[in-house]
């Protein structure tokens, strides 16, 4: 299974039990999310809270948004996709996640209306969906993936954890 698949997977599981109870709901990736100037994606994981019309396939007023990166998508995601999710008047958190790495951006709108970008590194960081009241290790989102050592130091410490 693709990096990316088995992330979108540990996300979708980990926001679905933090959400339990609340009227908050889950989607991957077969429903669409239609921005106002009717742009339409397919995020990986997407959460809509509030009423939610019986076997929902299209959303309007996402909450939160989550794109996990890959080589093919990364470039969309980051650049036009942002732009037409950040124009969703209901979206709180718009987040991108690394496949390759474990790093996380986490975008949210501020009282003025401008977007701001938190940027989690490393395995003990903490993904935080405030509007939502979740918080989620990066480790457990990132539990089955094996990551490439970039350096020496790096080789040599994921060496010492293996043993």
């Amino acid at each position: 299974m693709a990096p990316s698949t088995i992330i979108g997977l540990f996300v979708a599981e980990a926001l679905g039990r933090g959400l339990q109870g609340r009227d908050c709901e889950v989607f991957t990736s077969d429903v669409k999310v239609v921005s106002p100037a009717a742009d339409v994606m397919y995020p990986d994981v997407v959460v809509a809270c509030g009423p939610i019309a019986g076997k929902a396939t299209k959303l309007e007023a996402p909450t939160v948004v989550i794109e996990v990166l890959s080589q093919s998508t990364a470039e969309r995601d980051q650049g036009r996709k942002r732009w037409a999710y950040w124009s969703i008047a209901s979206l709180e958190h718009y987040v991108l996640i690394d496949q390759d790495e474990p790093i996380v951006e986490v975008s949210s709108p501020g009282p003025d209306g401008s977007w701001r970008s938190v940027i989690h590194r490393g395995l003990e960081g903490r993904l935080r969906l405030e509007a939502l009241g979740v918080e989620i290790g990066l480790d457990e989102l990132f539990a089955r993936v094996v990551f490439a050592p970039s350096s020496p130091a790096e080789e040599a410490q994921a060496s010492r954890r293996s043993d």
